[in-house]
């Protein structure tokens, strides 16, 4: 019983590392030309309730904050993020979304952040959610165009714009 779970165990690791070749990690391809809106909601453990910032994308480094109201959004750093996201690639698949071994902190109130993107000529938004940091390595992170897994999105700007809403303001 011992060597079959072992071989099991053994072939279970081949085939993951055979789907870990083939499969691309890229969670989104879009042109970056055709964001019309972006939402952000989160920095709860920073604000102490969830924050909603909504952008409209005017032209390559000009964004209008449509909500809140008054908030003078610094375009370039906007840009930087939105430009991040195509291509943007999973490190690592961690799991499916269900299974309770990772503490992603998926969860607004653990301090999670939505992004949702609507792009000309595409009929869903796309959606990424940033949640805790796993280690040193990224966040876990989760998506509508990565189905059922959990995966790990590296820092970059993500940890910048995860820190505070103000990251995004202009000076």
């Amino acid at each position: 019983e011992f060597r079959r779970v072992l071989f099991r165990s053994a072939r279970q690791n081949i085939i993951e590392a055979f789907l870990g070749n083939i499969l691309d990690p890229t969670v989104y391809f879009f042109d970056i030309n055709k964001v019309k809106m972006a939402k952000l909601v989160g920095w709860q453990d920073v604000t102490g309730s969830p924050f909603t910032l909504e952008l409209e994308r005017k032209a390559a480094n000009d964004y209008v904050a449509k909500s809140p109201s008054g908030f003078k959004v610094d375009g370039t750093k906007v840009e930087t993020l939105l430009a991040s996201l195509p291509g943007l690639k999973a490190e690592k698949l961690l799991g499916p979304k269900s299974s309770p071994k990772h503490e992603a902190k998926l969860g607004l109130s653990d301090g999670a952040l939505e992004i949702s993107l609507t792009i000309d000529g595409d009929k869903d938004p796309y959606h990424l959610t940033i949640g805790g940091p796993s280690g040193m390595e990224g966040f876990h992170a989760t998506s509508n165009k990565v189905l059922s897994d959990i995966f790990l999105a590296p820092k970059g700007i993500l940890e910048q714009v995860k820190s505070k809403p103000a990251f995004l303001k202009k000076d």
